[in-house]
């Protein structure tokens, strides 16, 4: 016999003998003992406003305004504050999801004893058993709610309430976010190699100073400029994130005049004197060589012009009696025009042309640095010259690098110091061919790459032809092509260019040139003793993580809350006319029910106390006033309510 076929012939067995107790047994329904009496004694009805007093359920509902208050001002503590400035292991995010699954226990806590105090009010008042289970039903079942309709009531509002408690967290969390930005300054000491002496960069070809040749060196320095689009490799060492400070190395300061405006027309100039030369290629008109010239100069007119010389002067020399030292310095001049065609004709378009000049007398600069090296957030390493930390705000604000004007007071740029200026001497007025020079191939490199020249003239039928050279068109503000009958041509000052163009102004780039020339980046200039390296200190910004509140979704959530806490309160209405503390625990009801098993007037806890011993099964009932039923009694009273096993299998006894 298999043991499913044994345990269910013993188990028959013990339920014939249970069937022979029909007669000189305890009633299922008695409960007359000492214990009941007892029990009924101290089951007294009591009610009032402070002894039946929620305390539970209030003191729920007040630790859910607590947390919503505590998630606010975490919201607003955490606000565009570092991630390095906050408890590590305690992002905003998490103390939002522990809060607020404290609020999800609370509200689960307050419901419960809201729905039960309902409940009772509701029986104590007088009802049908279809409306005490309808608003039972309420308390479990989102469906029941739904198909309420006309049947919807306070105990239905506190479970629906249940299930909307979600709403605030969703909006709490969706308050908080993250961006990266820089973080608070710190100090920290970087070092590198930078000259302050002039270095030899060229060598001249001829007794005018001009460098005929580059030293490989500095041309390869200008060429790791050229490409670096203003950010430079860093040789610098010590430095973890945007470091900001100050070196001084050789350079210019920049002496220039006042600009000088004239208001002309550039197109009527040219065309009349195209004009003029026809005349005197066809002998109708005759003019001397001094006229000649100017018609050929009036030909000919300069829209954009950068353009580099070298220039000395005497200065005191190593001998007194000697007046043959001289001091070298470069000079730049620079025009630029801006002129709109006449609608009326397009021939003509008046406008201004500006010219300054300047000189580059050499110089100890101190030049503002920052230098990035990130290994973290960002993969970019470099240099950039100029940079200062009013512009790290300023890029933050413009979305772009924000380099200081050039001022004329200053002679150099704001935020760059001249700390001395210094005389580059020769002996002579020249330096002799084959000689190695230290400006020449500074001026042979500037011009290089730094020099332009936009030129106009008038054709006749063919109309307007202009030649540029150079960096010139990189400084053009037209955003569309002229035809060849307009002369309308628009350029920006190069010194100071204006909003429109995208381009580092020419002192910007003189001074990167300079700075790229005194650091030696690309560490080929066999003179340069790279070990002599300078300390300096550095104000270093980090990018990190910071945390962001979104002030309209935590308002939502905290309103949310306030919503739902509103919507329980009426659930706990009418709670001192209770006698005694309530529950909606089923042994609880079947006793108010007057059950035979738990027939006791207390609490829940009365009911454990007195019944909670007493063992109990369901199946067929064998015996008193319940037989032959389907129901819960003592095991002796019981038989078991046998499944069928197996589907249609039978067991083999």
């Amino acid at each position: 016999m298999d043991p499913i076929a044994r345990e269910t012939a013993e188990q028959h067995e013990i339920d014939l003998e249970k069937k022979t107790f029909t007669t000189n047994v305890r009633p299922v329904s008695s409960s007359d003992d000492k214990d009941s009496r007892e029990a009924n004694a101290d089951a007294a009805w009591a009610p009032g406003f402070w002894i039946r007093f929620p305390w539970v359920g209030f003191g729920a509902l007040l630790l859910i305004l607590v947390c919503s208050m505590g998630s606010v001002l975490t919201l607003m503590l955490s606000r565009d504050r570092s991630e390095t400035r906050w408890v590590k292991k305690l992002p905003p995010n998490v103390i939002l999801n522990g809060l607020n699954n404290v609020q999800n226990l609370c509200f689960g806590l307050a419901i419960g004893n809201g729905i039960a105090i309902a409940w009772w009010r509701k029986t104590l008042r007088g009802a049908t058993i279809h409306e005490l289970h309808r608003s039972w039903a309420f308390s479990t079942s989102l469906k029941d709610i739904a198909f309420a309709a006309k049947y919807f009531n306070i105990i239905a509002l506190a479970a629906l309430t249940a299930k909307l408690t979600m709403i605030d967290g969703m909006l709490m969390q969706k308050a908080t976010t993250t961006y990266s930005n820089v973080d608070l300054p710190m100090t920290s000491n970087v070092s590198m190699f930078a000259n302050e002496t002039f270095p030899s960069t060229g060598v001249i070809s001829s007794r005018t100073s001009r460098s005929g040749s580059l030293l490989p060196w500095f041309m390869t320095d200008l060429v790791m400029w050229s490409q670096s689009g203003g950010l430079l490799p860093s040789t610098f060492q010590g430095c973890e994130g945007r470091c900001f400070f100050k070196v001084p190395a050789v350079g210019f300061a920049l002496d220039c005049e006042e600009p000088v405006t004239e208001q002309t027309d550039l197109g009527l100039i040219t065309m009349a004197a195209s004009g003029e030369i026809s005349q005197v290629n066809q002998g109708s008109l005759n003019v001397t060589d001094a006229e000649m010239a100017l018609i050929l100069a009036n030909y000919t007119q300069t829209l954009f012009s950068i353009r580099f010389d070298t220039n000395s002067t005497s200065v005191p020399g190593p001998d007194p009696d000697s007046n043959s030292t001289m001091g070298q310095y470069l000079t730049m001049d620079v025009i630029y025009s801006a002129a709109n065609d006449a609608v009326s004709d397009q021939s003509r378009c008046s406008g201004k042309r500006v010219k300054q000049h300047c000189e580059l007398r050499p110089a100890i600069i101190n030049y503002p640095v920052m230098v990035q090296s990130y290994s973290g957030l960002h993969a970019i390493e470099g240099l950039t010259v100029g940079d200062t930390q009013e512009s790290l705000l300023a890029d933050a604000t413009n979305g772009g690098n924000v380099y200081p004007l050039y001022s004329i007071e200053l002679s150099q740029q704001a935020g760059y110091d001249i700390i001395e200026r210094v005389n580059v001497t020769t002996l002579g007025s020249y330096e002799q061919g084959g000689d190695q020079t230290r400006l020449g191939g500074v001026l042979q490199g500037l011009q290089e790459y730094l020099g332009a020249s936009a030129d106009m003239t008038y054709e006749g039928a063919t109309g307007f032809a202009v030649n540029q050279t150079g960096v010139a068109q990189q400084f053009l503000l037209n955003t569309e092509p002229l035809t060849s009958q307009q002369c309308g041509y628009r350029y920006t000052d190069s010194i100071s260019p204006g909003d429109q163009s995208m381009m580092r102004s020419v002192v910007q780039q003189i001074n990167e040139i300079m700075f790229t020339l005194a650091s030696d980046l690309s560490q080929y200039d066999p003179n340069n003793q790279l070990d002599a390296v300078t300390n300096h200190t550095a104000i270093v910004y980090r990018d990190s993580i910071h945390y962001s509140t979104n002030i309209y979704y935590m308002i939502g959530a905290v309103i949310s809350t306030f919503i739902c806490v509103l919507c329980v309160l009426p659930s706990y209405w009418g709670f001192w006319q209770l006698g005694r503390k309530v529950a909606l625990s089923p042994f609880e009801i079947a006793a108010a029910f007057r059950s035979p098993m738990v027939n006791h007037p207390g609490t829940i806890d009365d009911i454990l106390k007195h019944r909670g011993h007493q063992p109990v099964q369901y199946g067929n009932i064998v015996s008193g006033d319940a037989s032959g039923r389907l129901g819960v009694a003592e095991p002796e009273y019981v038989e078991r309510a046998h499944p069928k096993l197996f589907g249609s299998r039978k067991g083999n006894a």
